[in-house]
């Protein structure tokens, strides 16, 4: 009789375990849900972006690495996310951002017959981590920390002296390399499995030193105002130059999923995260 009912459990056992045991697979719910295995997220977004601080405003000096105004900027970023924590994601970004420059501003400040200035650009890479939470309506916060390369404000400007002479400054610099940090946040609201649209802003700020030449010259004038050549006058010297680069940037998106579901082992019967 005991053996009869050993049999009768074993096999209903067995029928038993079938279907949860296709259920366990198909959440990996088990042994394998706790291997780290990361899931790919790619996303892409393009925005405005403004110049803050000292960054942005105008000095007594017109050397400075002064008077910045506002921009655009496009970014591409690639996020893993795993089901051991899924609201812990590492991310790595790529962008490149350009600001123009106040000259006008400038010209007037400083009354100046002429004023010329090349536009601040950097391309920045920078890998950082991000808390999200939310299902439908996400929200997100991030950190980054990288490297940007720096370009730009290659600038000339010139004054009447009181010979009637055009006396000019000219800057130009080669690309630098410095460091930057970014902190964002954004809100976003899944399309479907696969797309999200989201609203990004965010506070960058980088630091870089370069080295420039800065070349001195004086000119006559003709009667229509146009510098004559060659100067009357030519000195080339050293430029060192600190850049603090400040910035807000708010952008618009859309992020893809690389991956079908992500399994949530917080909650037992939602399993679409």
């Amino acid at each position: 009789m005991f053996k009869w009912i050993l049999c009768l459990f074993i096999f209903a056992f067995c029928l038993y375990s079938r279907p949860l045991a296709a259920q366990f697979k198909r959440f990996q719910i088990g042994p394998k849900s706790y291997r780290l295995k990361l899931k790919a997220e790619y996303s892409l977004s393009s925005g405005a972006t403004w110049a803050l601080g000292s960054f942005a405003q105008l000095e007594d000096r017109a050397d400075l690495a002064r008077g910045a105004g506002y921009g655009a900027f496009v970014e591409g970023r690639i996020q893993f996310r795993s089901s051991q924590h899924p609201i812990w994601i590492p991310q790595l970004q790529l962008g490149y951002m350009q600001l123009g420059q106040q000259t006008a501003a400038w010209k007037e400040q400083y009354n100046l017959f002429e004023a010329k200035a090349q536009d601040w650009s950097n391309l920045y890479l920078m890998p950082g981590l991000s808390f999200q939470g939310g299902h439908c309506l996400q929200f997100q916060i991030r950190l980054n920390a990288g490297a940007f390369v720096l370009w730009g404000w290659n600038a000339q400007r010139g004054i009447l002296n009181a010979n009637e002479q055009l006396d000019r400054y000219s800057w130009s610099f080669s690309p630098a390399v410095g460091g930057a940090l970014e902190l964002g946040a954004s809100l976003q609201y899944r399309l479907n499995e696969k797309w999200t649209l989201f609203s990004d802003f965010s506070y960058f700020r980088g630091r870089a030193g370069r080295e420039g030449t800065r070349r001195h010259q004086l000119f006559a004038l003709d009667s229509q105002q146009n510098p004559l050549s060659p100067p009357l006058f030519e000195l080339d010297e050293l430029f060192l130059q600190r850049v603090d680069w400040l910035s807000l940037k708010l952008s618009l998106g859309l992020r893809y999923r690389a991956f079908k579901y992500l399994h949530n082992p917080n909650k037992r019967y939602w399993n679409y995260y």
